[in-house]
Parts: C-alpha cells; structure tokens; sequence
C-alpha cells in the first residue's frame, strides 16, 4: 500500500488593532575632550573646543550639533561634525566669567544629549589708549620758544593719576613726565563701556 503525505497549512490571523510597532531608537553619545573641565583661559584667547558625538543608528554628520555657554548662549549651531564624529569649534570672543560650556547633539528623530565642562575665563587688564592732540603732523618749533605738547589718554581700569606718562625724543630722550589733568576730561562710550579721557600737557 503506498501511502501519500498530507500536508496541513495552518494560517492564524489576529487582530492587530491593538498592536504597534516602531523601529527601535537610541540617543547619541556626546562627550568632550578639549578645553579640559575646569580649565581657565585669559580673556582674549583662542579656545579650541573638540568633542565626540556618535549614534547607532544615524552617521555622525546627520547629527544637529550645538556648542552653547551659559553665560554667552549659543555659540554656533551650524559647524556638524566630520564623518568620525568630531565636533570642533574655536572662538577667543568668550566673555569674562565661569562658564559651563555644553555640546548637545541630537539626531534626525530629535532625541537630544547633552555633555557639559566648566571653564573661566580669566578678565586681563586693558591697555591704555593714548590720543595725540598737538602738534598736528609737520608742525615745528623754535629752539628756545615755548612749545606745547598736548595728549588725550583713557584707561578703563585705572585712574589717571596712577599712570605713568612720558615724553620722549630720538633726540633728548624723555623731556617731560607730565599727570593727567582731573579737571580736562571728556567721555565717550566705546564697545558699550564709558571711556573717561583727560588731557595731558607738557609745556
């Protein structure tokens, strides 16, 4: 007797009204190595900033990557990382204080992380600005006569009777060392900040 196989294909359907499904998604990676946490800057400097931003299901540069300060806000928003996943940036434009320095990447669904380092930013005095008044350019004297020479100094730290003030000639060397006179000032503002300028004369 020869027997043939039967073969039962049993098909089940369910209900899937209640059922979802997604793809499965993790946040990127962030960390940063450069400047080191905690680290002080003069005012002024040049600060590299270098971080890693990295996510399993996106290339790095598909990631939106934002350098901020708390004190500055948003540095840039529009340098995106290499195909490596570096994420680097550079500004000596930093205003003085501690900051917390913060690279936050997120990626195309908007799953957002965050690293954050401290750095300060160290205030350095300013240089004084000195302003030639008289002679004007071509002028000239007579040997014996009386000849002014007139400046206009300004200082943002100091005030003008500490400053040290010289006249001097490829000639005579320094002739006068004269002090800023507290009662010929102006001001004028300057970058946001009120500059006081005084005049000094030497006679």
């Amino acid at each position: 007797m020869k027997y043939s196989p039967v073969v039962l294909l049993l098909i089940v359907g369910c209900d899937d009204g209640d059922q979802k499904f997604g793809a499965y998604n993790t946040a990127p990676v962030v960390s940063i190595s450069l400047p080191v946490d905690g680290s002080s800057v003069d005012e002024g400097t040049l600060v590299e900033f270098q971080g890693i931003v990295t996510d399993s299901q996106s290339n790095s540069n598909e990631l939106t990557v934002i350098w901020s300060s708390s004190i500055d806000g948003v540095l840039t928003d529009s340098e995106p990382a290499d195909a490596a996943g570096n994420a680097l940036f550079s500004t000596a434009s930093l205003s003085v204080g501690n900051h917390a320095i913060t690279l936050g990447a997120s990626d195309p669904q908007g799953m957002l992380t965050e690293f954050s380092i401290v750095l300060n930013v160290n205030d350095v005095p300013d240089a004084p600005t000195i302003e030639l008044v008289h002679p004007a350019t071509g002028e000239s004297g007579e040997e014996g006569e009386e000849f002014n020479f007139v400046v206009q100094v300004s200082d943002s730290q100091d005030a003008p009777d500490t400053m040290t003030i010289e006249f001097e000639s490829d000639i005579d060397d320094v002739f006068c060392t004269p002090t800023a006179d507290r009662d010929r000032k102006s001001t004028r503002l300057n970058s946001s900040h009120l500059v006081i300028s005084y005049a000094v004369f030497c006679l």
